[in-house]
């Protein structure tokens, strides 16, 4: 039986980052706070499982249904002296001040920990201080619901505390130091005198450009306190672009160039100043590799095995992206199937590569494929751009082609041969763009069949092309 791979966070390591988590951990522990730390990487990188990874480093966090970890990400912190807290910014982009959801689900989470602890009576009132310390007058009103206190009780201790601290309205100043008082003050109930509060902050670039940007601000006016540790995970680009945008344009030099070049420039500075130190998924180096490790059949895995690239198409000819390679896996293992069900022997090489070109352009270039089902001789017409002098030309091109980028070039050997040779020249693509034609590599290599190819397409997909 065939397992379809889900796109969901996991704290199993299957990037092999293990060593990159457990230093990350390890910096978590040993830092200087209150510290920022910026976790950045592309959608689909993995950020999400890698910051759980972390998590898990330092206080054994798991959710149900989490899968079983390695055995060597082993807790680096004794449980007592961490409390980690887990905040999805993108649920709360619509509060007109985010920090204060920030600020409450620490409250949540200190009060389960404290109920573990069977603390939760001190804790509770602590954590319904911590939130009123840290918010204007109205604000900490209106959220009086939320606290985890009966209502009578949460009344008195309104009115209580409104007529001795709320005579005045608090300053910025007065509500950190309020924050840090109250944040220590859980710590220590909670016998983590040596310890530290670890907020997790996840999915910050799927916030709108101005909730991310008031958020942020949160984090730096109210909460760079003692004690106090964020690993924020982001598209660094996307956000920088959400800030830059929130930037007024009237405060530029008139004599700037570009003001939009000038307010990212802008922007890179101020994130800078947040996040201190910053870890940068790197994408995957060898995307076969991950695509047999992660396939649920063992017969594909076994065939995958055999599987040896050409000298021609070397070179990654599959996305580097954690979340496009699983999806891949899913129509590769699908389609592999399909062509398995009424035979016994294994797939021939030919016939493998074709499978790997069909399923990579039907999951990831409906357009092209769309063609390909109307045309027996696409893949010949697909082989033609690749290796020609200029791909991007329009007058040579149609323009779903010419929006595509190649991750190599290729030009004619000047050598004189009876058989047409290749070189090859990388053009650093951006690894994750959506519009990098990866599978380029295999299609140029000449031993593809177009016939097999074909053949496939309408096996798989039931197609009766117009010939």
């Amino acid at each position: 039986m065939v397992v379809m791979l889900n796109d969901r966070p996991t704290i199993k390591d299957t990037l092999r980052r293990e060593s990159v988590v457990l230093a990350k951990a390890q910096r978590i522990l040993t830092c200087k706070a209150p510290v920022t730390f910026g976790v950045h990487g592309d959608w689909g990188a993995g950020k999400t499982s890698f910051l759980k990874q972390v998590r898990y480093a330092l206080d054994q966090y798991v959710e149900k249904d989490d899968e079983v970890p390695s055995p060597t990400l082993k807790s680096q912190a004794a449980k007592s002296e961490i409390i980690t807290v887990w905040f999805e910014a993108w649920r709360y982009q619509h509060e007109p001040v985010p920090v204060i959801a920030l600020i409450q689900e620490i409250r949540r989470s200190v009060t389960a920990v404290a109920k573990a602890k069977n603390k939760a009576k001190k804790l509770g009132e602590v954590a319904f201080r911590t939130v009123l310390y840290s918010l204007d007058d109205a604000a900490k009103l209106l959220r009086l619901e939320a606290m985890p206190l009966g209502p009578k009780r949460i009344q008195e201790i309104g009115e209580d505390f409104e007529k001795e601290n709320l005579q005045q309205r608090l300053g910025s100043d007065g509500i950190q130091a309020h924050l840090e008082q109250a944040i220590a003050l859980v710590l220590d109930g909670l016998g983590a005198r040596n310890g530290r509060l670890v907020v997790f902050i996840d999915d910050l670039d799927r916030c709108s450009a101005e909730s991310a940007f008031r958020l942020l601000e949160g984090l730096k006016i109210y909460l760079t306190v003692n004690r106090c540790v964020f690993v924020i995970g982001m598209n660094h680009q996307l956000v920088v672009d959400s800030i830059s945008s929130c930037i007024p344009s009237a405060s530029f030099p008139d004599d700037i160039p570009s003001k939009s070049a000038y307010a990212k420039m802008r922007a890179e500075a101020y994130l800078e100043k947040i996040c201190s130190s910053v870890e940068r998924l790197v994408p995957v180096v060898d995307p076969l590799r991950v695509v047999r490790e992660w396939t649920t059949s063992a017969e594909l895995r076994l065939d995958l095995m055999r599987y040896e690239v050409s000298a021609e198409a070397k070179g990654n000819f599959l996305p580097p992206n954690p979340r496009r390679i699983k999806s891949f896996v899913n129509e590769l293992q699908r389609n592999y199937h399909i062509l398995r069900s009424s035979r016994e022997d294994p797939l021939a090489i030919a016939e493998l590569t074709a499978l790997i070109i069909v399923s990579y352009i039907y999951q990831f270039h409906s357009e092209i494929f769309q063609r390909w089902q109307f045309n027996p001789g696409f893949l010949t017409y697909l082989r033609k751009w690749v290796l020609s002098s200029d791909p991007k030309a329009p007058s040579d091109w149609p323009s779903y082609l010419t929006c595509l980028e190649l991750p190599v070039r290729y030009k004619k050997s000047e050598q004189t041969e009876a058989v047409v040779r290749y070189e090859r020249e990388s053009v650093y693509p951006d690894p994750y763009s959506p519009n990098v034609f990866w599978i380029a590599s295999l299609i140029a290599d000449g031993s593809v069949n177009e016939r097999i190819a074909s053949d496939i397409v309408k096996k798989l997909y039931g197609l009766s092309f117009n010939e």
